[in-house]
């Protein structure tokens, strides 16, 4: 009787613990940190596009979407990123002269967290189960002054300074005032884009 006393127990201590670590608790013990993660960096590697335009070319590049998931239902508020290029042996490029930050003010929304194990909707977010995203974002990877540097300021890719990574830091606050970190990467190329 007493084994049966003591796991009902613990079943209801679990339980009690769970619904008060959800989001906006306001109690620091029950207040977890989200579980917000990257699931897809697109496009990767990122390539410009040349068109030729009255005799000259000119170059195209386009933003790189970031899309986010999270598992255990604690939104984020992501608040700044920081840009920071390395050649492909990890040496910063000229000591940090492309780096750069930016501010955000963007909420990725948490899809609601069912004891089922599926997800709901909620209004005017997209969520789903698995690896797939419930909020994204997109950033200028490669700057002209990059671009530039990476070409040498020629159209011959002989001399081209290729592969550069770009590490990109994301990060914000969630819901419980908890600190949230995001990094990834990019690889930028001076190749044609397919």
């Amino acid at each position: 009787m007493n084994k049966i006393r003591f796991f009902a127990l613990l079943f209801l201590g679990g339980a009690v613990a769970f619904l008060l670590g959800c989001q906006k608790s306001g109690l620091p013990l029950f207040s977890p940190t989200s579980d917000i993660h990257v699931v897809n960096v697109a496009p990767n590697p990122l390539n410009p596009a040349y068109v030729e335009d009255g005799g000259s070319i000119k170059f195209t590049v386009e933003q790189v979407k970031f899309e986010f998931n999270i598992n255990n239902g604690i939104s984020v508020f992501l608040n700044n990123y920081s840009m920071k290029y390395y050649s492909s042996n990890g040496q910063p490029i000229l000591s940090g002269k492309f780096d750069y930050s930016g501010a955000l003010d963007i909420l990725i929304q948490a899809p609601d967290v069912t004891m089922a194990g599926g997800a709901t909707t909620a209004s005017g977010t997209t969520t789903a189960s698995g690896s797939h995203s419930v909020g994204d974002i997109s950033l200028e990877v490669m700057p002209s002054s990059l671009f530039f540097y990476m070409t040498n300021n020629t159209l011959s890719q002989a001399d081209d300074v290729t592969p550069v990574i770009a590490r990109i830091l994301i990060s914000g606050k969630d819901v419980n005032n908890n600190d949230i970190s995001i990094s990834t990467q990019v690889t930028l190329s001076t190749r044609q884009k397919n």
